[in-house]
């Protein structure tokens, strides 16, 4: 017995419940009690990597034959995502103490709720017991619904809401758990093995994938996100929807096809692949034509999601590796753009992206972490982004020659999407960077600054990563997502894709081209004048031009003006058609609770007519 994984998780859940209690004034005792927790997770999750498989068991109780034992593993596949889900608690926790330094109260809330996040999410990846793993979900849950109120105005709504769609979700999960303990007579997730030939089992495989990719962020259950991106603490988002909630969505995603089901029907297949496909289209469009930075890099986050499940659902050695490396880089470069958009609005006061401007030269490093994220998210070489997405287009091109079915034949559709979908990622982020960072200087940011160290750092981190994870590529596959799927190093194709040499070639074409503009700064002799129309020079606010009108006749054309209002009307949001439902619902009750005796009369006798008529069968 390793006690070290019950550590890991139940330090971290036992400190951050008691910190929920604590005075408001303990502001200090909070953050340091914060750091050093998760630090010491972090290192413990190090050193249970650094070990072979390792086991803990503690008998819990028995209840008319089920035994609830907290039995925790580690493996090749959930020891590398803890290891990384510890690590963005600690970047989280640093970029913290100086980001919610403008909050007067909560502190101790906020940092307890982000320690309960920690040891809740080491304790679903550990847990080797079904229903262990659903406890620990539903404190990760809990979790982000108090990370979320603490971002003041409107706040408490995008908590509801978003705890209402996960919460379904998690419904999903508990009763996807129960018929597959029906099945396999066992919540053991090592001892389960269930074919997905019968329908009980394929309902409990879809039960169980919605509550993957609703926790993950994909669609139909997705529009959590955005709303809580709009209103929560941008290290709320870092932290859970961009970092952990990815890497548990996938990680239970990756846990069914691969541990809980046997794959035996072709149609669970297209479904995921759908998905897939769906959201890296739908969520990008929607983002495109966003004007808050916060909504728009959320909308991107689902987007990504797409990608993953599209790599999974490949069912290919090199498609499922991708999804899981895009999981990992996807936590990277989007804690990092959330980070860095928080540090735009703590500078500026706004996270309108058309009330922003000019920061590249104020805030330089947020300007240059930004650029690697931005670069890495859009698939663009030599950055992480770019190799998992090409492992993903090779196994969806390897899909026809591994499979036969539906969605092996549509597999050039599956590539257009995924392809199509890096374009418009791209065309996204030149409005955010032009925006936020390269057009004119507003007046009233002219006092503009960079934030504090503390926040700088966790950024310059993550963007290293990117970096590293890019170029060096063959570190992370060999030493985490090969042996997490069983896979020997050097016996799956990628293509050809030398990443060295790209590196060097893409920075002499940089090279070559700052000297070419250098030679002809100096060999110029224009004069910089102010710009003027009929001999006036005019102010500096007029000749700001915003890139939230980039791609204004996309969201105007035919088809999709009308797809985009539906949008913003709410029309595809889950959440609210739900709402609407149930106010129609409590209508027609209200209506039928008229006060009227022959109504009630009427009713009762209609009742005992369905009763004879269905339930005794006298007609």
């Amino acid at each position: 017995m390793d006690n070290r994984l019950f550590i890991t998780v139940f330090l971290p859940l036992a400190v951050g419940f008691v910190m929920l209690f604590l005075p408001g004034r303990w502001r200090v005792l909070s953050q340091l009690l914060a750091i050093v927790v998760c630090g010491l997770s972090f290192v413990l999750s190090i050193l249970i990597f650094r070990v072979g498989p390792a086991g803990y068991e503690l008998y819990a109780f028995k209840l008319t034959g089920v035994d609830l034992t907290l039995s925790f593993a580690a493996e090749p596949l959930n020891k590398f995502i803890l290891v990384f889900a510890m690590g963005f608690g600690v970047l989280i926790t640093l970029y913290s103490l100086k980001a919610m330094a403008a909050a007067k109260t909560r502190f101790t809330e906020y940092y307890g709720a982000i320690l309960l996040t920690i040891g809740g999410s080491a304790g679903v990846l550990l847990s080797d017991n079904l229903l262990l793993l659903l406890i620990f979900w539903e404190i990760v849950t809990a979790s982000l619904y108090i990370l979320i109120t603490t971002g003041g105005r409107f706040s408490n709504f995008a908590a509801t809401k978003s705890f209402a769609m996960i919460a379904a979700s998690d419904a999903a999960l508990l009763v996807g758990i129960l018929m597959v303990w029906v099945q396999s007579g066992s919540f053991t997730i090592s001892a389960i093995s269930v074919a997905t030939n019968t329908t009980p089992a394929i309902i409990a495989f879809l039960l169980l994938m919605l509550a993957a990719v609703t926790k993950a962020g994909a669609m139909p259950l997705h529009t959590w996100l955005p709303t809580s991106g709009q209103y929560a603490p941008t290290s709320v988002m870092a932290l859970l929807p961009a970092a952990i909630d990815k890497l548990l969505g996938i990680y239970l995603l990756v846990l069914i096809v691969r541990k809980l089901f046997v794959m035996q029907s072709s149609a669970l297949q297209v479904v995921l692949a759908v998905i897939g496909a769906a959201t890296i289209i739908i969520a990008v469009m929607v983002a495109m034509v966003q004007h808050n930075l916060k909504k728009l890099l959320s909308y991107h986050a689902i987007s990504q999601v797409g990608y993953m499940i599209l790599g999974i659902a490949t069912l290919t050695p090199v498609g499922i590796a991708g999804g899981l490396f895009h999981m990992l880089n996807n936590a990277i470069y989007k804690s990092c753009l959330f980070l860095c958009g928080g540090a735009v609005e703590q500078t500026a006061g706004t996270a309108e992206l058309d009330k922003l401007g000019g920061l590249g030269r104020k805030m330089p490093l947020t300007f240059a972490t930004c650029l690697i994220a931005a670069l890495s998210i859009s698939g663009i070489p030599p950055f992480n982004g770019f190799v998992s997405k090409w492992m993903i287009y090779q196994g969806v091109i390897q899909m026809p020659s591994s499979q036969a079915g539906l969605a092996a034949g549509l597999w050039p559709v599956w590539l257009v999407f995924a392809m199509f979908g890096s374009a418009l990622t791209l065309a996204s982020f030149v409005k955010v960077l032009h925006s936020a960072f390269l057009s004119r200087l507003p007046d009233n940011l002219s006092g503009a600054r960079e934030v504090p160290g503390l926040q700088t750092l966790p950024m310059i981190v993550l963007a290293a990563l990117c970096v590293l994870f890019g170029i060096f590529y063959y570190v992370p596959l060999d030493n985490f997502i090969y042996p997490a799927l069983g896979i020997q190093p050097g016996t799956v194709a990628i293509g050809t894709w030398q990443s060295g040499l790209a590196t060097v070639l893409i920075v002499a074409g940089i090279v070559i081209g700052l000297l070419i503009l250098a030679v002809a700064k100096i060999a110029s002799k224009a004069r910089a004048v102010p710009t003027w129309t009929c001999g006036e020079v005019l102010p500096n606010e007029q000749m700001i031009i915003p890139g939230t009108h980039f791609y204004k006749t996309v969201s105007s054309m035919g088809g999709l003006r009308q797809m985009y209002d539906s949008q913003e009307k709410g029309w595809f949001d889950l959440y609210d058609q739900g709402g609407r439902l149930g106010l129609a619902f409590t209508g027609f009750l209200r209506w039928l609770h008229c006060g009227i005796l022959p109504m009630y009369l009427t009713w009762v006798t209609l009742g005992l007519l369905i009763i004879l008529f269905v339930v005794c069968r006298i007609w």
